[in-house]
């Protein structure tokens, strides 16, 4: 079982019309695929985490990269794992506090969104990457 982090950047600002659509998109397509994980959305940014089959990780992955509308994705971490951590969610999503950017003035609230977001997760590695990545760029 493959588990992968990446972040990227939306092209243009996404209202909560744009992201409930590319939510019901990616939870169509995930179930299809059947790759579970977790979405967070802050201001433009987006931190994801796949998991499932490798090559359908690898398959939804590459979907992502070619949408245009998310650019400059950073792959953070791939991992094998035993077991899934988000269990039968095809996508999990969570919203930072007022929508804010990774580089705005109010991204401290990051590291507090994630850590909500992963609340019902109890694989610790995942949750001290997810929330480290966040440190660091609240910092």
């Amino acid at each position: 079982m493959l588990q992968l982090l990446y972040i990227s950047t939306a092209r243009v600002p996404m209202d909560d019309a744009a992201l409930t659509v590319l939510l019901g998109e990616a939870r169509i397509n995930n179930r299809r695929d059947e790759v579970t994980g977790l979405l967070i959305a802050a201001g433009r940014r987006f931190l994801q985490m796949l998991e499932g089959e490798a090559v359908d990780v690898e398959r939804v992955f590459a979907r992502i990269q070619r949408d245009p509308r998310h650019h400059a994705l950073v792959l953070l971490s791939r991992r094998e794992v035993e077991e899934r951590s988000f269990g039968d969610w095809d996508m999990a999503f969570a919203r930072a506090p007022g929508g804010i950017d990774l580089g705005g003035a109010n991204a401290q609230l990051l590291p507090e969104a994630v850590a909500a977001a992963l609340e019902g997760v109890d694989d610790r590695m995942l949750r001290a990457e997810m929330e480290g990545f966040a440190r660091l760029h609240a910092a």
